[in-house]
C-alpha cells in the first residue's frame, strides 16, 4: 500500500488540504490520529508516544488490505506535558510511508485557525517553536529516509492540488 504522508503542526491546514487531495484523485484519506483514537478503543492500555505510533502502525496493517493508496496526515513531533518530542524515526519506516511532505502556515494563521477550531488560545512563540520543530524532524526524517522534500504553504489558501505529486 502506498501512504502519503502530509505533517505538521496542529491548524497548518493538513486536514483541509488531505481532504481536497482525497475527493480529487479518489485515494482515501486518514488522519494518523483518528486511527490511534479506533486502535485505543480497541485495546484501552495505550499510554505514551511509542505506544500509540505502535497502536498506528497495527491500524494501517488492517487497511492494506483494503486500499493500494491512502493519504495519512499526521505529526512530526508531538507536544506532551509542554514538551515538544520527536516522534521516533522508526516508526516512519515501520509505516513503509511512500513520500512525505511538510505542511506549513504563517504562524498568526495558525493561531487564527485554532482559536476558530478549537477555541482554544495558543500562545505564538509555543506555535513557533513547534512549527520550528516540526521543520527541523520533517528534514531529519527526509534524509533517514532517503526522501525528496516537499514542503506545501496553506498562508494563503491558495494551493494548486495538480502542483502536488504523490507518486
Amino acid at each position: 500500500m502506498n501512504i502519503h504522508f502530509f505533517g505538521g503542526i496542529h491548524g497548518v491546514g493538513k486536514t483541509f488540504l488531505c481532504k481536497r487531495l482525497s475527493s480529487q484523485l479518489s485515494i482515501k484519506h486518514f488522519s494518523a490520529g483518528e486511527l490511534i483514537n479506533q486502535g485505543i478503543q480497541k485495546n484501552k492500555e495505550v499510554k505514551s508516544i511509542n505506544s500509540n505510533q505502535n497502536v498506528l502502525i497495527a491500524e494501517l496493517q488492517h487497511l492494506k488490505d483494503k486500499y493500494n493508496s491512502i493519504i495519512l496526515d499526521g505529526h512530526y513531533t508531538l507536544l506532551s506535558k509542554g514538551i515538544i518530542q520527536n516522534v521516533p524515526k522508526d516508526i516512519y519506516y515501520e509505516m513503509n510511508i511512500t513520500k512525505m511532505f511538510l505542511v506549513v502556515c504563517e504562524i498568526h494563521h495558525i493561531q487564527d485557525r485554532i482559536l476558530a477550531r478549537d477555541n482554544k488560545q495558543y500562545d505564538i512563540d509555543l506555535l513557533y517553536k513547534m512549527q520550528e520543530a516540526e521543520i527541523k524532524r520533517y528534514k531529519e526524517l527526509c534524509k533517514y529516509m532517503g526522501f525528496e522534500e516537499h514542503i506545501i504553504d496553506t498562508t494563503n489558501n491558495n494551493i494548486n492540488l495538480d502542483e502536488i505529486k504523490l507518486i
